[in-house]
């Protein structure tokens, strides 16, 4: 039986190639299934050899966000700001950008030049909170967080 297929097909790309076609065709034919295995039949073989297919790698999700950072978007999920909370946005993404994440607090709210002495006070009931986005690392220290940490 002759299975339709993507455009492209492994000719010459070796097995990490045929693989890839194999995974790519059956998430067009079946996209409710994963393929764990591919039983190939040499003639003259009694046995069929197995080829067990490694799990697809995870895409990365988007992760930006507006000049002002009043919207972001981490991960693939979008969230908004308001001005105060933006400022602090800003400040962590900036951070984050740099590969040192984690900022002070007291450091956040005069940035934002928020007059709450809390920034759990700022984002009170946000869910970029309740999400995890913006975490604690430590007393008074903060962070945006990447959702494999």
């Amino acid at each position: 039986m002759s299975m339709p297929g993507p455009a492209h097909s492994p000719a010459g790309g070796g097995l990490d190639a045929f693989l890839l076609y194999a995974r790519v065709t059956m998430a067009q034919l079946y996209p409710q299934r994963s393929l764990e295995a591919i039983s190939l039949t040499f003639q003259g073989e009694p046995q069929p050899m197995h080829l067990f297919v490694p799990a697809a790698p995870e895409e990365k999700r988007p992760t930006s966000h507006s000049p002002d950072f009043r919207s972001i978007i981490w991960h693939g999920k979008q969230y908004t700001f308001t001005a105060l909370q933006a400022a602090v946005v800003g400040v962590l993404w900036a951070a984050w950008e740099a590969g040192s994440p984690d900022v002070g607090q007291s450091c956040l709210l005069v940035e934002a030049g928020s007059e709450s002495g809390k920034l759990l006070d700022l984002f009170r009931g946000h869910p970029v909170i309740e999400d995890g986005v913006i975490a604690r690392n430590g007393p008074a220290v903060w962070r945006l967080w990447e959702p494999e940490e």
